[in-house]
């Protein structure tokens, strides 16, 4: 009976330890939002948009393809480009993410544009904002509104 218990307990330790290794080696890497914010909403308008620097430090791709918050029914995803001398805009449906890379979401080039907000959004407040992606749960963050003051200081153009 010892012999048999003395063996369980081998096993069993061998196994547990086994998976605490396997453990300690998988990617402990996760995907991360830095310096959120959405733009204060312009009077009279019903759209705005959000920007900020999504990081992925795990050895997986994924894609944005959506987001969702309580100030909107609808947010796609844009991007600014340059057509004949001018500057346009476009839907996109994914924006990849790649294993161990980021996406920047700036003025001037890939964002959320938020239309048909229900009430006008100002300096200060928070927005709760969820993140869809593939493959990967949804990311909810708390999102500060910037004045539109200090976006024309920076040289932002408004859509």
């Amino acid at each position: 009976m010892k012999k048999i218990l003395f063996t369980l307990i081998t096993v069993t330790t061998t196994l547990f330890s086994g998976f605490l290794m396997a453990d300690e080696s998988e990617d402990q890497g996760q995907v991360s939002v830095k310096n959120p914010y959405v733009r204060e909403s312009i009077p009279g308008t019903q759209i705005t948009s959000a920007y900020m620097q999504i990081t992925n430090t795990t050895d997986k791709d994924y894609q944005l393809v959506g987001a969702t918050a309580n100030i909107s029914p609808r947010i796609e995803i844009h991007e600014h480009y340059q057509e004949n001398d001018v500057m346009k805009m476009r839907q996109v449906l994914a924006l990849p993410l790649p294993a161990n890379g980021e996406i920047t979401m700036k003025q001037g080039g890939f964002h959320l544009m938020i239309f048909d907000i229900v009430k006008p959004v100002k300096q200060g407040q928070k927005i709760l904002l969820t993140l869809h992606f593939t493959d990967h749960d949804d990311i909810t963050i708390e999102v500060p509104v910037q004045g539109i003051k200090k976006q024309h200081k920076s040289g932002h153009h408004h859509h």
